[in-house]
């Protein structure tokens, strides 16, 4: 059995597809090997094509989880790249290698722990590529209730081994990783703004009851964050108008939220009566009140929103 060798590619299409070809000058090998196909870890997702591995592309390796589901399923390609399918079958190895954590910190300059053991599960670390054919699959398990929220997590999976062919030391590596954000993500929305001519004083509790009308909220928001701790996300159904909240989540103070809002100066009387947050859950409830002319003079709203992270 050949020992394989690791090689350097110096360029890779973002857009890779399994009949792709390489030219002479993709790949730094020795004088004394001549091939021309070399082996690489694919974690391709969403229907595209983009590779996700390696360190030119570790953020699309970022995981992100829904909150409703308890586990979830990864699959990573071992793929022969080059100009022809392989002659024979070839047996290759992945696993995990916590060397590699810290890899990207020069970037993004994040500590990242190792995903525990417990935490997920590789179902096959040994596959074949069959003679004539490019691809194998390595499954992984993660048990995504077991993942900490406000903890940065990292699970470098390589190709350790591999009979006969050269293994690209820079494709040859997937970060997948999980940035510790608790309350970025996509919500379900439930809620409604209240919409009152004049104004009517709300001190908070019960509504009004002689609206002109309601607005519903969109049925998902996607909320960005703004810092380890901080979102902004979309007001009531204000988005298109560049409303936006700014929700800053206290570790010290778990069961709310802090609420602010970048679009004062195009409302007045802008208050906050009801901001919690259940961490078990990860729902937000905020109800708020304003005035949509800046000197008080128009019309009262009250919103109330019920945010569920995916």
């Amino acid at each position: 059995m050949k020992k394989s060798k690791y090689y350097f590619l110096l360029a890779l299409p973002a857009m890779l597809s399994l009949t792709s070809c390489l030219k002479e000058h993709d790949v730094n090998i020795g004088e004394d090997n001549k091939s021309d196909n070399v082996l690489i870890l694919q974690f391709i997702r969403d229907g595209l094509t983009n590779t996700n591995s390696g360190l030119a592309n570790f953020d699309g390796a970022l995981l992100s989880y829904s909150a409703k589901k308890d586990t979830a399923i990864e699959v990573l390609n071992v793929a022969v790249n080059g100009p022809n399918a392989n002659k024979r079958d070839i047996a290759v190895t992945v696993a995990v290698d916590p060397t590699k954590a810290l890899d990207n910190f020069v970037n993004d300059e994040i500590n990242y722990e190792v995903l525990p053991d417990s935490v997920y599960h590789l179902l096959n670390t040994s596959v074949v590529v069959p003679a004539g054919e490019r691809v194998a699959h390595v499954n992984l398990v993660v048990y995504t209730k077991k993942i900490d929220p406000n903890r940065e997590y990292i699970l470098p999976v390589v190709i350790s081994k591999a009979d006969g062919i050269n293994i690209s030391s820079n494709y040859g590596t997937v970060y997948l990783h999980k940035v510790g954000w608790p309350l970025a993500g996509t919500y379900d929305m439930k809620g409604k703004r209240y919409n009152y001519k004049g104004t009517r004083n709300y001190a908070g509790g019960a509504f009004p009851t002689d609206t002109l009308n309601t607005n519903p909220m969109p049925e998902t928001k996607k909320a960005t964050p703004e810092g380890k701790w901080k979102i902004s996300i979309d007001y009531a159904n204000l988005g298109g108008n560049n409303y936006h909240y700014k929700l800053t989540l206290d570790p010290t103070k778990p069961n709310e939220v802090q609420v602010e809002a970048d679009f004062l100066s195009a409302v007045s009387n802008f208050k906050v009566w009801v901001h919690t947050y259940d961490p078990v859950n990860r729902e937000i409830h905020l109800v708020t009140s304003y005035n949509n002319q800046p000197d008080g003079s128009g019309d009262d709203r009250i919103v109330e929103e019920i945010f569920t992270l995916q």
